[in-house]
C-alpha cells in the first residue's frame, strides 16, 4: 500500500493505492460515514489477488483528510470531491470500477445520477445508504431540515457500533480506532443525507450503466429496501442485487465475509 496527500478543491485529501502489475482493471474505494479508507485494506487484497488496481481517499472531514470531522455541510462538495479523484487516477487504458459502501454508496449513485457516470464503467455498492432505517424517528426526518438550519452542529444520532458487524474483534478495532470518529451526527449532516437520500430515490431509473448491489439482510445502519428499490427502478440492462441473510451493515466483515468477496469479484472480473 502507498500513501500521499493531494490538496484540491480546498482541503487537503489522503489517498490509498495498492497496486498490482498488469491490472485486469482498476477499482476506485469510496468509504462510509465516520470511518476512513485505510479500514478496506482486507477488501483491497481481495481485489489485487484478482488481479485488479485499487484506489481509494478518505473523505473530506474523515480519517486523515482536511474538514471538520464526520460534517456534512454541502453533499455536492462530496460528489464534486468525487469527481476530482476520478480524474487523477490513471486508468492505462483500463476500465475503472466504483464501490461505494454506506454513505460513499450514496455519494456514487449520486455521481452517477448526475454526471451520467463519465469515468467509471460499472458501480458496486455494499449497504448503500439510500433509505433510512424504518427505526430511525419519523419525527426526526420532519424536524431535520428546520434544525440543520437553525441549530446545524445540534447532535442528533449516534452510530450504534453493535449494529457494525457481528465479529466482536471488529468492533473492538472499529471502537480503538483513532480515525473512526465516534462522536454524534449534527443535525445539518442528517439532514444532508435525507435530502440526498430523497432526491436519489426519485432518479434512480436515469441509472444504465452495469451495476451490482449488495446488503445484510439484518443490516439496521442502511434498510436494504433502498438497495431493492435502486435495483427495481434503474434502467441499467446489466444489473445485479445480492441480499446476505442475516448479514449486519458492514457486510466486508461479517462472518461469512468470503461470500461478499466472492460476490464482488466474480462480478467484476465478468466485466473486464
Amino acid at each position: 500500500m502507498h500513501s500521499k496527500k493531494e490538496t484540491f478543491n480546498k482541503n487537503s485529501f489522503l489517498f490509498r493505492t495498492w497496486q498490482v502489475e498488469n491490472p485486469k482493471a482498476n477499482v476506485l474505494i469510496v468509504h462510509g460515514y465516520a470511518e476512513h479508507s485505510g479500514r478496506y485494506a482486507e477488501t483491497a487484497g481481495v481485489l489485487n489477488k484478482a488481479g485488479f488496481s485499487v484506489y481509494a481517499y478518505d473523505r473530506r472531514g474523515e480519517g486523515e483528510s482536511g474538514g471538520k470531522k464526520a460534517v456534512v455541510n454541502n453533499f455536492e462538495e462530496q460528489v464534486n470531491d468525487l469527481i476530482s479523484v476520478i480524474r487523477m487516477i490513471e486508468k492505462g487504458g483500463r476500465k475503472l470500477f466504483l464501490y461505494g459502501h454506506s454513505l460513499g454508496g450514496l455519494i456514487t449513485t449520486n455521481y452517477v445520477i448526475d454526471n451520467n457516470a463519465i469515468g467509471i464503467d460499472g458501480l458496486i455498492l455494499s449497504g448503500p445508504l439510500l433509505m433510512p432505517d424504518e427505526d430511525m424517528s419519523p419525527f426526526l426526518q420532519k424536524i431535520a431540515g428546520i434544525v440543520g438550519r437553525v441549530l446545524p452542529f445540534l447532535p442528533v444520532i449516534k452510530v450504534d457500533t453493535s449494529l457494525v458487524t457481528q465479529v466482536e474483534e471488529e468492533r473492538k478495532a472499529y471502537d480503538e480506532d483513532p480515525l473512526v470518529f465516534h462522536g454524534s451526527t449534527n443535525a445539518r449532516t442528517a439532514f444532508e443525507f435525507l435530502r440526498t437520500m430523497k432526491y436519489v430515490q426519485k432518479k434512480f431509473s436515469v441509472i444504465r450503466l452495469p451495476f451490482l448491489v449488495m446488503h445484510g439482510g439484518a443490516d439496521k445502519l442502511s434498510n436494504p429496501k433502498g438497495s431493492q428499490m435502486l435495483y427495481d427502478m434503474a434502467s441499467s440492462e446489466d444489473k445485479a442485487i445480492k441480499i446476505f441473510d442475516g448479514f449486519y451493515h458492514e457486510i466486508m466483515r461479517e462472518p461469512e465475509k468470503q461470500l461478499f468477496f466472492d460476490a464482488f469479484t466474480e462480478w467484476i472480473e465478468k466485466r473486464t
